[in-house]
């Protein structure tokens, strides 16, 4: 038998809920390239007067549309600098804007950068990509990510034309096209370079057309990117207004591009207690043992029941389907004892905004649950469980408000206690 409990949750008067949560973004300076056609990044001369100002304005982030502030860091100037994304922490979603490969001025990007970018991007790192097509008549050449993510750009574009990004079927019902920041029929492109996918990754969601159904904005479910044909949608060459002020739809198709990498779920990530497995909550799963499906082990958790190295591939409400990395699993002898539950599983680790916690209650017993800091003050407290029944239960614990660090979740039985620690 498999029960659900929610607990409401006591938030003690020693722990204050203060500031709203923040987005971290960071983007390359402008810097890294100097000269030429230049300035398509967040502290470049074609967004930090339009596009910027909207995203960090707190009546947007932070106050009153959506409950996060942005942080917005410019850096990774010099060539080589890119190499060190691996080693920073707390960087919540990253912009990747338009620079020219035949640009003299340009501080070349090394293949360590580029790979180092893609390998940060595969472990749960959230990017940005603003492509552009090539226009070779103008000496301009973008295609610095192209090759390492596996797309390519067609130029479609006509003096006075302005092509579109429109919903796909996919795109329609996500925040891009209908956000906290508003709905958006279309977004426009603009500039000398506007165009359209001629070659998407292998595994990609389509988010947006053009008027010819051209895919020109998509995720890729290799990375979990966001991949936009041209950069314009998001600069003023495309209508992005100046200043703080939302004022057309470019606008709030911008905004809610950063809602919904915000809220993009990121790849599994199996954790392991004493053989249980879990990953995280998707749509659906399938654990698989050296690379082999197990029959059957569909469900959210998974007890190990020999050696090996197990994954798990889920399907995301994004519309990608993602296979997580190999986790070893050795040791697979639990110690019985007293203590009425079975084997106490909590995921994900680390976690963000809700916390589950996973067991098997081997009799009928009552059941406490507190939350200790790093220093052992109590910081969380839930309602005393009476007669937890026999079975399957799992217990959704609310943390967003509680500040980074180590926590430790004790569950209490009146025969015995048993903790488990995770991190925020």
């Amino acid at each position: 038998m498999k029960n659900s409990i929610t607990l409401l949750l006591v938030l003690f008067s020693m722990f204050t809920i203060g500031r709203a949560q923040e987005i971290n973004i960071h983007s390359i300076t402008s810097d890294r390239q100097p000269g030429g056609d230049r300035g398509y990044t967040l502290d470049g001369l074609r967004m930090v007067n339009h596009a910027t100002p909207k995203v960090i304005n707190p009546d947007h982030f932070g106050d009153i549309i959506y409950p996060k502030y942005t942080n917005l860091t410019h850096g990774y100037g010099a060539s080589g600098s890119l190499e060190e994304i691996a080693t920073i922490e707390n960087i919540d979603l990253f912009f990747f804007g338009m620079f020219n490969w035949l640009e003299p001025t340009l501080k070349p990007f090394t293949v360590a950068e580029i790979d180092s970018l893609y390998t940060w991007s595969q472990k749960g790192g959230k990017l940005i990509i603003g492509a552009s097509a090539g226009n070779l008549e103008f000496e301009f050449d973008p295609s610095i990510l192209n090759e390492r993510w596996g797309f390519d750009i067609e130029l479609n574009w006509l003096p006075a034309a302005t092509q579109l990004i429109m919903p796909s079927s996919e795109g329609a019902g996500t925040a891009i096209f209908g956000g906290p920041f508003g709905a958006v029929p279309a977004a426009k492109q603009g500039g000398a370079a506007q165009g359209y996918f001629n070659n998407i990754p292998e595994d990609a969601v389509v988010l947006g057309v053009d008027d010819a159904e051209n895919p020109n904005l998509i995720l890729d479910c290799n990375t979990l990117d966001l991949i936009i044909a041209d950069i314009d949608a998001y600069t003023d060459l495309g209508g992005i207004s100046l200043e703080p002020e939302i004022q057309n739809d470019n606008d709030i198709f911008w905004l809610n591009t950063i809602v919904y990498m915000d809220q993009l779920q990121g790849p599994p990530v199996i954790a392991e207690n004493g053989g249980a497995l879990s990953a995280g909550s998707y749509l659906s799963y399938q654990w698989m043992l050296d690379g082999q499906p197990i029959s059957g082990a569909t469900d959210s958790t998974y007890t190990a029941t020999e050696e090996g190295n197990y994954s798990v591939t889920v399907s995301m409400s994004c519309g990608c389907t993602v296979t997580s990395e190999e986790r070893f699993v050795t040791n697979l002898t639990g110690v019985e004892d007293v203590f009425p539950l079975g084997q106490v599983h909590i995921f994900p680790n680390p976690v963000s905004d809700q916390l589950t916690i996973g067991f098997n209650v081997r009799e009928s017993t009552s059941l406490q649950l507190n939350v200790y800091n790093s220093l052992g003050q109590l910081v969380l407290a839930a309602s005393r469980l009476l007669f937890l029944p026999e079975g399957h239960q799992t217990i959704e614990l609310a943390v967003a408000g509680l500040p980074a660090g180590i926590y430790e979740a004790e569950l209490a039985a009146d025969s015995g206690k048993r903790a488990i620690k995770f991190v925020k």
